[in-house]
């Protein structure tokens, strides 16, 4: 820094007053002192221009941030910070012709002044343009001449992922953590998994949850996880399906993780209710060919709906229904016991019991577990709140009342709320007797520790 630039910081009271208004999150305050200084002594340093240019474009003062560093070009024409603020506020506007260009002439007139933020900015707005060749040219730059540039790297592999080139942005994605474990954010570990599961590396995407757990200081938990991946376990239960019936915020994920910490037992998570669909297509089918059965001749309108084996079309159902909890664990024992839970079950209005009829065909031996919460206490969650209040209530009060009714008529229903979850009480231990399976009460106590909820990050 030139002698001037620092009389300029240790002299200007105004200007360390702008450096302190900063510092304490008062940008206006910030910027009238910037400004007072430059009125009162023009020939400032190059670095207050650029400061006072920077806040500007924070406050969205972008017309006075842009007659800041067009100043600044033309006081400075040997100093790169006035293209390069220009750059910032194309940036900003989206001008992303614009913006590459400011980069272009900034990289044109002084290589020897070259910053790691501006290939950043000149990759993104490339990124913007879709000349993604470019921008990935651009990255590639910035790590041989910075490598140390972590934007540079994640930008590599925000940008080969996005083009579905799964093992060169894996690579990169790896790099950051190996090379810059101290700055790794969730979202790093958000798109690695997303390219394990892309690729079919779920074995690696399961111990990079595991280490993220221990990282989050859950490490009884992964260790938990890790035994029961290592040493599956098939007691024999009662039920080979188990089925969690509810409505959203009813708690019914700490359910379903609950019922996971049982040896031989795999609940998934929601699916959209995508078996109503299963449903909704064999009632379909069933209801033509009832009302079409004679139609088995070419010129018939309805030829060969009469000929369909219903029986073997559930078959072929079961198959796809278990294909979709089974998921990329092809090898899971038959004997292992499979479920899911939903929680879009007010959806289905008038075909409840049917429809958990025919869910009891497509899941053989099952178990419905009714899982309702305080509907006060419902209503006032995030989910709810943007719906009528009386409409959800009377909506989700009638959905409970059908789940009363179908649980009086079988033995393979069982009611539990989530206040009985929370109190891990007799409640609970008649859940696992119900279920055929042995109630650990350190297991409950740990799972209970755990955030069980949807998360962004599972997007």
């Amino acid at each position: 820094m030139s002698k001037m630039n620092i009389k300029s910081r240790r002299d200007n009271e105004l200007i360390n007053r702008g450096l302190d208004n900063e510092k304490n999150g008062k940008p206006a305050d910030a910027i009238c002192c910037f400004l007072n200084a430059i009125e009162k002594e023009p020939d400032q340093a190059d670095w207050v221009y650029r400061r006072l240019g920077e806040l500007l474009i924070n406050e969205e003062r972008i017309a006075e941030a842009r007659e800041v560093f067009i100043e600044l070009t033309n006081k400075f024409p040997n100093r790169a910070v006035g293209l390069a603020g220009q750059a910032k506020i194309a940036h900003t506007e989206k001008s992303w012709d614009f913006c590459t260009k400011f980069w272009a002439e900034c990289f044109k007139k002084f290589p020897s002044q070259r910053q790691p933020y501006w290939f950043i900015g000149y990759a993104e707005a490339f990124m913007h343009l879709g000349q993604f060749e470019d921008a990935i040219e651009v990255y590639e730059s910035c790590i041989d001449l910075f490598p140390k540039t972590v934007q540079a790297y994640v930008g590599a592999a925000r940008l080969y992922q996005s083009l579905k080139l799964y093992p060169k942005a894996l690579e990169y994605w790896n790099v950051c953590f190996d090379k810059f474990p101290s700055k790794k954010i969730p979202l790093w570990r958000k798109h690695r998994l997303r390219i394990y599961f892309e690729l079919g590396m779920f074995k690696k995407a399961q111990a990079d949850v595991i280490i993220a757990l221990k990282e989050a200081g859950q490490e009884a938990y992964a260790q938990f996880l890790l035994d029961k991946m290592k040493n599956p376990q098939l007691p024999a239960l009662n039920f080979k399906h188990i089925l969690i019936v509810t409505y959203g915020r009813s708690g019914s994920t700490l359910l379903q993780g609950i019922l996971n910490a049982i040896p031989g037992v795999i609940v998934r998570g929601e699916n959209g209710n995508i078996f109503y669909d299963f449903y909704k297509l064999y009632q379909k089918i069933a209801t033509v060919q009832g009302e079409y059965k004679s139609a088995i001749l070419p010129h018939q309108s309805w030829f060969g709906i009469g000929l369909f084996n219903l029986e073997d079309f559930l078959g072929n159902l079961k198959e796809a229904a278990r294909a979709v909890l089974v998921g990329a664990e092809v090898g899971l024992n038959k004997n292992q016991c499979l479920g899911f839970k939903e929680i879009r079950y007010d959806e289905v209005g008038e075909d409840f019991d049917s429809y958990l009829d025919f869910l009891s065909e497509l899941f053989p031996e099952t178990a419905f577990i009714f899982n309702t919460r305080n509907l006060q206490d419902v209503v006032r969650s995030g989910w709810w709140k943007a719906k009528a209040r009386k409409q959800v209530l009377k909506k989700l009060g009638k959905l409970e009342g059908q789940m009363s009714l179908y649980s009086e008529k079988r033995s393979n229903c069982f009611h539990i709320t989530y206040s009985d979850v929370l109190l891990k009480g007799q409640k609970l231990k008649e859940l696992h007797e119900f279920l055929g399976a042995r109630f650990d009460q350190t297991t409950i106590d740990l799972l209970l520790n755990i955030p069980h909820s949807y998360v962004e990050e599972q997007r």
